[in-house]
């Protein structure tokens, strides 16, 4: 009993170190880790004899790949020239701010067991990337490289075994954590966070006796919840400041999520003031009805995506994931977001705003709805499809 008491207090002393040594806290540095296996197309196999099992590098540094997840396997494909790709194991390795400790992941290729190391660096952005062959003997290493992974960006490197089987290392790196973690992202105007609760300015009656219209520029902050923390700037005619900040202060954005967590984000709101609309303005904005895709207006008249000549000769396919309003006549009056692959996103754009669905009706009113669209890029049949709840019968190619 006293033995165990002992034990249990050592433990508790070892967590009470860990925690003040911060040890438990949240990664300075995180990066995620993915193995693939890729299959070269018929006729590029490799042939071998295997004398000895070996690890080399397909090219000497890694690839720096500018696409996010969803269409880094179609990237990879296209660059190594491979017919296909599959995910073999994934994890997602952290540092410390003052850690340099290697990380490690075991994994098996063709029978043979390997560890992957994967050091940090003194210098910015480097990390020390070995491969050793583990068994029953002393490890053996095979692979040793430098790689650079920037800040929010993937590096690849490639290698293949003795039989010429291809494998890639995906390293995607989050943005580090170092800093002020209350500090907002800086938002670009085209990624800004969707505005869910919106009120119109109530126009100054000082700037419509003295006849002033024109626009207000703000920099604006959202708390991680997405309603408006701060106004750090106002740019426009004074007449107009009091009124844009009012309302601007009101307003309510979809949380801004980076890597599955809700962060603060900055960016920029410009609002119009305009002499002719003065009377209308300061009504409350009715935002779009969001339905899934059972309770979506039934689609009436469709159009065909032109398969991208690029997206063919890159043979790149895939999904195209859409999110779309319909106006209260259901026509597409706006397209909010758009996930898949660069080389396929603008064609499934320009189909989808010629497609019209049925009016939706709530109350016996028609209302604008927002909802999600699929488009599938078939590059064996070289033609674009719509998702199987797009509507019965033939593809809209045909």
């Amino acid at each position: 009993m006293i033995q165990k008491k002992l034990v249990l207090l050592l433990v508790l002393m070892l967590l009470m170190f860990a925690s003040a040594a911060g040890l438990f806290a949240a990664p300075d540095v995180l990066v995620d880790l993915r193995l693939y296996e890729g299959a070269r197309e018929r006729g590029k196999e490799k042939t071998s004899v295997i004398t000895s099992y070996h690890l080399k590098a397909i090219s000497s540094a890694g690839k720096i790949l500018d696409v996010d997840l969803s269409g880094e396997k179609a990237e990879l494909e296209k660059i190594f020239n491979l017919e296909g790709i599959k995910l073999m194991t994934q994890v997602k390795w952290g540092w410390g701010r003052d850690l340099t400790d290697k990380q490690f992941q075991l994994v098996v290729l063709n029978g043979h067991k390997f560890i992957i190391h994967l050091t940090l660096m003194e210098k910015s952005d480097h990390f020390k990337l070995e491969v050793m062959e583990k068994g029953s003997e002393k490890e053996k290493k095979d692979l040793e490289t430098i790689l650079i992974i920037p800040q929010g960006k993937t590096t690849v490197f490639g290698f293949e075994d003795a039989a010429g089987k291809p494998y890639f290392l995906s390293c995607q790196r989050h943005p580090d954590t170092k800093g002020d973690p209350d500090e907002p992202v800086k938002v670009p105007p085209i990624k800004k966070p969707l505005l869910i609760r919106k009120i119109k300015p109530i126009y100054p009656k000082e700037a419509l006796r003295a006849g002033v219209s024109g626009t207000v520029t703000l920099d604006v902050i959202t708390g991680v919840y997405g309603r408006v923390a701060d106004i750090t700037r106002v740019e426009g005619h004074p007449l107009l400041h009091k009124a844009a900040l009012e309302t601007v202060g009101k307003w309510v954005y979809e949380p801004f999520i980076l890597h599955g967590k809700p962060y603060k984000a900055t960016f920029t709101v410009v609002i119009s003031f305009s002499l002719n609309k003065g009377k209308d303005e300061g009504k409350v904005e009715i935002e779009p009805v969001k339905v899934d895709q059972k309770g979506k207006p039934k689609l009436i008249k469709k159009v065909a995506p032109k398969y991208p000549e690029e997206a063919l000769k890159a043979k790149v396919g895939g999904v195209v994931i859409l999110e779309a309003v319909t106006g209260i006549d259901g026509s597409v009056k706006n397209i909010l977001k758009i996930k898949g692959h660069p080389l396929l996103t603008k064609a499934a754009e320009d189909a989808l705003r010629q497609w019209k669905y049925e009016p939706y009706i709530i109350n016996g009113k028609p209302r604008e709805v927002r909802f999600t669209v699929s488009v599938n890029f078939n590059l064996a049949k070289k033609r674009a499809v719509p998702a199987a709840h797009e509507g019965p019968g033939k593809s809209i190619s045909e």
